[in-house]
């Protein structure tokens, strides 16, 4: 695949991060579910009386899961892709002992040993049989414990245990997440999840029983010294790890000739570190290739998010260290993570990570595995159909349903329409959390570039090349229709976001923070915020004057914030530094209301004119007030020098403007000729 077309995909994946993350009713839908998983976990740990403790775990609580809230066609919510809520019920005062790590032979260590049942290692890497130990027979000698009946003549616990007998019955009548109807259980490799019917909610509660072994187990030794080309996982998280030990799930190996009495190791504690310790690009790319897989696989593959999630550990450790995981290269990552899944189905074999010589599609026929590794191919050859069908069934997309028989570059043109639109939307909706905003335009702004080969013409949404050229229209809509707040924000997210191409090509943006800023403080009553209103105004001013040199309107708007504060002195130097400018800004134009009187009425105008004109007429007037006729006079003098070579657009009101600065002063013969000069120039306003 060529460069652009991964730099697509990379914007691609962010934006599918952004749409579902920040989607409101799922968002609160988890907000809602996690709150109850919390008082159902304190409430399974009372009920215990300390002999549990239940964790969350899973792919939802490690952040390596995207889903979304949907309503279905009867009404109902469900979540798509589907997702398991799951917890981990460690009995943590029945601890297994490794045998590897004993010093004595098994028959000592059962007799001797405190612990709970020793593990002994079988025929398969990473399954175990637990045989109990004098001290575990003495545990289950107690009240309302059924375990002995389930022991084997020759002191093996079966992995059946949990399933005979789940919870006692009250538990069936406590109403912890919602109301609904008892549960059903069925059982799924390890767990026993409680449903409501998943095609129905899009969501299940699984609950794994597991019993603690605090030693790192040594099959799994090699996993703490072999070698990391990336350097990932660090040796310190290493070493945290294998700190936490490991635990026994109540599964036995597909081809055991004797299941029940097998328990896989579980390194799920290891597993929720490694999680969380994955850069959000790592996190990002594992998540959208999810999707893809997904939507793109048949049911009949073989290939399961937990198949993927060993995979992309080893695609961390061993192929990109985390400085190659960057905005630039996340589409190529994507794609080499695609090729690297259907590598492993062609070598048959998808190692465990901790215990590499577990295979775990080693009971898959050859045809399974086949069929899958080219499915997984297709996927990544129609790579932009997928992922349209991704987001139609997302409910993302509803313009562009059975779009999916276009040709992979228009329906990329297509994805690409639709998240511009999306984005641009959730952006401008959401101005008051400046970093959301910002996320959605610089993701516009992304797409925006890496689609511009395929774009002869198009709106600034579609064309611009940063930020700020797709954000300035904006800006300055906001500030004439006199939406102070929105302008602020729109102004501070083109500033936070791209400063330095602000100081370089958009320096009036201080300027219009100045002035907007300002109006905050005229507007503000509360004396603490008047304060901080006016103190970011001046800032914004003060960085104004030093990187901007030819614009009288900028002396005009800091004049004015001084007036508004009562510092005259300081405001009118402000304007005369206006008046000094030799040859202004083209865009350089500032509105000014003044009375311009008339034959008929007087009554007060708004007149569009030069930030120069408007800063000398406002001079004069501080002159009068300071009784310095002959400084005002002299102002009024040279305004009607600029007017001359003003734009003639604008010389109707300008010559007015220094009529009524003439009068100001007592010079009304030259007034009325100013006025008589305007007339002229009146159709061509």
């Amino acid at each position: 695949m060529d460069k652009t077309n991964s730099l697509i995909i990379g914007s691609f994946s962010q934006c599918v991060d952004i749409i579902i993350q920040e989607h409101e009713p799922t968002k609160s839908a988890f907000r809602m579910i996690r709150e109850g998983m919390l008082k159902f976990t304190e409430l399974l740990q009372d009920k215990s009386d300390g002999e549990a403790l239940v964790v969350q775990t899973g792919s939802s609580y490690d952040g390596l899961h995207l889903s979304r809230l949907l309503q279905s066609t009867s009404g109902k919510h469900i979540f798509y892709p589907s997702i398991d809520f799951d917890f981990m019920m460690i009995y943590r005062k029945y601890e297994i002992l490794d045998q590897s790590s004993a010093t004595t032979d098994l028959q000592e260590t059962l007799q001797s040993s405190k612990e709970f049942a020793v593990m002994i290692h079988g025929s398969y890497t990473g399954y175990v049989r637990l045989a109990i130990t004098n001290h575990g027979r003495e545990m289950i000698q107690r009240p309302k414990c059924d375990f002995q009946e389930f022991i084997t003549t020759d002191g093996y616990i079966p992995n059946f245990i949990f399933k005979t007998k789940l919870f006692p019955d009250h538990y069936q009548d406590a109403e912890v997440l919602y109301q609904r109807e008892a549960p059903k259980y069925t059982s799924s490799g390890p767990a026993l999840s409680d449903f409501t019917p998943e095609q129905t909610t899009g969501h299940s509660y699984d609950f794994v029983h597991t019993f603690p072994c605090k030693t790192w187990p040594g099959v799994a030794l090699n996993w703490t010294r072999r070698p990391r080309p990336t350097g990932w996982p660090s040796k310190e998280l290493v070493l945290s790890i294998t700190k936490d030990g490991c635990a026994v799930v109540p599964v036995g190996h597909h081809l055991s000739e004797t299941p029940d009495l097998e328990w896989r190791i579980s390194f799920n504690a290891a597993e929720r570190e490694l999680s969380h310790s994955l850069t959000q690009r790592q996190k990002s790319c594992y998540t959208f290739v999810k999707f893809l897989l997904k939507t793109g696989l048949r049911p009949s593959c073989i290939l399961t998010s937990y198949h993927v999630k060993n995979m992309m550990f080893w695609y961390c450790e061993q192929m990109y260290g985390e400085e190659e995981w960057t905005d630039e290269l996340q589409g190529e990552r994507i794609i080499t993570f695609l090729d690297y899944i259907a590598n492993a189905l062609e070598n048959k074999s998808v190692p465990n990570y901790f215990l590499p010589s577990n295979n775990m599609i080693a009971h898959r026929t050859s045809t399974e595995i086949e069929q899958t590794r080219k499915e997984v191919l297709l996927v990544k050859d129609r790579i932009f159909q997928t992922l349209l069908l991704t987001l139609t069934k997302l409910q993302c997309l509803d313009e562009v349903k059975g779009a999916t028989s276009q040709g992979e570059v228009q329906t990329m043109l297509t994805i690409y329409t639709v998240f511009v639109q999306i984005l641009y939307k959730n952006g401008f909706l959401n101005l008051s959390q400046l970093t959301f905003s910002e996320r959605c335009f610089g993701s516009v702004v992304r797409l925006n570039r890496c689609v511009r080969n395929y774009v002869r013409t198009a709106s600034a949404a579609f064309s611009a090349q940063s930020i700020c050229e797709l954000l300035k229209p904006f800006a300055i809509a906001y500030t004439q229709s006199e939406d102070v707040d929105n302008a602020l924000a729109v102004y501070q997210l083109m500033l936070r976001s791209e400063e330095s191409l602000v100081i370089a090509e958009y320096k009036e943006t201080f300027t219009n923070l100045g002035c907007l800023y300002n109006l905050k403080f005229k507007q503000e009553s509360e004396e603490g915020k008047k304060n901080e209103f006016i103190e970011k105004a001046e800032s914004s001013f003060k960085t104004a004057v030093r990187i901007i040199d030819d614009s009288p309107s900028l002396h005009l708007a800091y004049g004015n914030c001084l007036l508004d504060t009562k510092r005259i002195s300081a405001a009118m130097e402000q304007f005369k530094l206006s008046l000094k400018i030799t040859r202004a800004r083209d865009d350089d134009q500032a509105l000014i209301q003044i009375m311009i009187p008339s034959k008929q009425e007087t009554k007060t105008k708004m007149a569009y004119v030069s930030g120069q004109i408007a800063a000398g007429y406002i001079l004069c007037d501080c002159f009068m007030k300071l009784d310095e006729q002959y400084e005002a006079r002299k102002t009024a003098n040279r305004l009607t020098s600029i007017v001359v070579s003003s734009t003639l657009r604008f010389r109707h009101d300008e010559l007015l403007v220094c009529a009524m600065a003439l009068t100001r002063c007592g010079l009304d013969v030259k007034a009325e000729l100013n006025r008589n000069e305007a007339s002229k120039y009146k159709d061509l306003k």
